[in-house]
């Protein structure tokens, strides 16, 4: 049995102790001629000594080639020192058929496992019929005349053939085996080094670690001027609310209110730059832009569908004891300085600058459930949306006022396009549908959802209204 030394060599170093055994079966199946009246050379000790030397010399002469030329061409020239040899061979078992036939099935046995090219193949069988004419005109063998061999050696060549072939295929069995242990190996790292990616991405914008994956980012200390629309908002009277609940009931509410604006900021493409207490910060126009105008409009679309999404949000809310929940918004657009900062040890991409300021402080100005924007944001979205001028407000902070506007709905022409957003809202009824979001496959469901609820109503109806029966 092969050492598990050998077996764990890699296939060049393999490729060599195959020759080896290649060789000494050889050795064994010419002694076993020899012995058994086979063959009757003039100089058989001269024959052993060649079979014997002959992978030395190569070995000795592979590892010069290879570092000179290279392992390709070394190769092929390994492989006609093998193929001369086999012409050597032939005319020193005299030709006979099964070692003769056997050693050849092993030279391209051998070129196969060393991914020699079918042309390669035919090129050194053919180098090895020419030199075995070239002997045989040399050595004055005028026919070459093939004959059985006795049974012994037919007997022993194909033991010695089977045992070569054996050994390489034990060494590939071995050596897939061993493959596919690093590519497990390897697949279980990859998938604990993307586990450990998407915990950490979560303390990272989305857009931001994705563009680092790509290549499109680096993780260096570095930041750009560049024009934003700035989103920021804030829980009314979440401070008030705090004073009354439980850290538990305060946390659940943080964080279910927090994983519903974030998921809306993902869906219209915002950046969410940091959380701060119950404010949410996100921009839109880095590392990701369509054009100042089509940012401002998304981070618009993005406010509105927050303020839907309160409306749910506060029902679900109300049925746990948490009323009066109201969210305020205020948005710009200007130039900030956006990018990474902080140390070379820890860093934060996040954006600085007046502007950023600016939209904080139209959120503290605007009134609960109000989106307060500035007059820059105002004239990229004012052909999209309907807005209310709120005049001059002194900001605090700000040395001069800053004229503002409220975002009142979509225009005529927008809803026709765009609106895809049903929404309907009484004492006890509160209907929301998102086109946009419901599955083509879910429609049949909201229909029959739908007639549920109007039989149901229409039941109630008759139930507070039993003299109608009484009318017919």
């Amino acid at each position: 049995m092969l050492s598990f030394d050998i077996l764990n060599k890699d296939p060049m170093q393999f490729a060599r102790y195959h020759r080896y055994v290649a060789y000494f079966l050889i050795l064994i199946i010419f002694l076993a001629a020899l012995y058994s009246n086979a063959v009757h050379p003039a100089h058989p000790f001269i024959i052993i000594a060649i079979i014997f030397l002959i992978p030395f010399i190569q070995n000795y002469s592979s590892n010069r080639l290879i570092r000179r030329f290279g392992y390709p061409l070394a190769k092929n020239i390994i492989l006609l020192i093998d193929a001369l040899f086999v012409a050597f061979w032939l005319i020193s078992i005299e030709f006979a058929v099964i070692p003769s036939l056997l050693v050849i099935i092993g030279l391209i046995y051998g070129a196969i496992w060393v991914r020699v090219s079918w042309l390669g193949l035919l090129t050194i069988v053919l180098f090895s019929v020419s030199m075995l004419y070239l002997l045989c005109y040399l050595l004055g063998i005028n026919n070459i005349d093939f004959k059985t061999s006795p049974m012994v050696v037919s007997v022993i060549s194909i033991m010695c053939l089977t045992i070569y072939l054996s050994v390489g295929l034990i060494y590939f069995n071995h050596r897939l085996h061993h493959i596919e242990t690093e590519k497990k190996q390897v697949d279980e790292q990859v998938t604990k080094y993307l586990t450990l990616a998407n915990k950490l991405a979560r303390y990272a914008p989305s857009q931001i670690w994705q563009s680092i994956i790509r290549g499109e980012h680096e993780a260096k200390i570095d930041n750009k001027r560049k024009k934003l629309t700035i989103f920021f908002s804030d829980i009314q009277g979440f401070t008030e609310l705090s004073e009354k609940l439980l850290p538990d009931d305060l946390a659940f509410i943080l964080n279910d209110y927090f994983e519903h604006m974030t998921d809306i900021a993902r869906r219209h493409g915002g950046t969410v730059d940091k959380y701060m207490g119950d404010a949410i910060l996100i921009f839109f126009g880095d590392p990701e832009s369509k054009g100042y105008k089509e940012d401002a409009k998304a981070c618009i679309y993005m406010a509105m569908a927050m303020l839907n999404e309160m409306k749910i949000l506060r029902e679900r809310w109300k049925r746990l004891g948490y009323n009066g929940l109201h969210i305020r918004i205020g948005i710009n657009t200007g130039y900030c300085h956006v990018g990474n900062f902080g140390t070379s040890s820890r860093m934060s991409y996040t954006i600085v600058g007046r502007d950023a300021n600016l939209a904080a402080r139209l959120q503290t100005a605007a009134e609960i459930d109000q989106i307060l924007i500035s007059e820059s944001t105002y004239q990229l979205v004012k052909d999209s949306f309907t807005c209310l001028e709120k005049g001059e407000l002194q900001l605090k902070g700000l040395s001069e006022p800053v004229l503002t506007w409220q975002i009142v709905g979509r225009q005529d022409s927008e809803k026709a396009a765009t609106n895809r957003w049903i929404d309907y809202e009484l004492q006890g009824f509160h209907l929301q549908l998102d086109l946009n979001e419901l599955k083509p496959y879910e429609g049949a469901k909201a229909i029959q959802i739908l007639e549920q609820v109007t039989k149901r109503l229409k039941m109630e109806e008759t139930r507070y209204q039993p003299h109608d029966k009484y009318k017919r």
